[in-house]
Parts: structure tokens; sequence; C-alpha cells
């Protein structure tokens, strides 16, 4: 078990941490919106969906 004083320096600690946006994951996520990937990738999912319900509708 932590010791008392441990455990109040961790929770004070990890709740700054958590304060910030993931630098690193937002530049990638912009790049991959900017480079047109999310467009692609919805389209293929819509696809992907479009056809799994499909299939689940004939079978019902």
């Amino acid at each position: 078990m932590f010791p008392r004083d441990a455990l109040e320096r961790y929770q004070k600690t990890k709740w700054y941490t958590d304060l910030h946006t993931p630098s690193l994951e937002q530049l990638a996520l912009g790049s991959f919106v900017e480079e047109g990937h999310l467009e692609k990738y919805i389209s293929r999912v819509k696809k992907l969906y479009k056809r799994r319900r499909k299939a689940l509708c004939d079978a019902l």
C-alpha cells in the first residue's frame, strides 16, 4: 500500500498532467485530417457498414 503522503503527491501530479492536450497526438490527428486520410477512411467505412447493414436486413 502507498504511504499516505506519497499517494497524495501522486494524485496531485496526476491531476496536473491530465490538464493539457496531448501535443503529439494532436499533431498526428491534424496531419491525418489535412492530408485527406479522414475523408478516405469515412468513405471506406460507410461502404463497409452499408454492406453489413444490407447483409443484416437480408438475413432478417
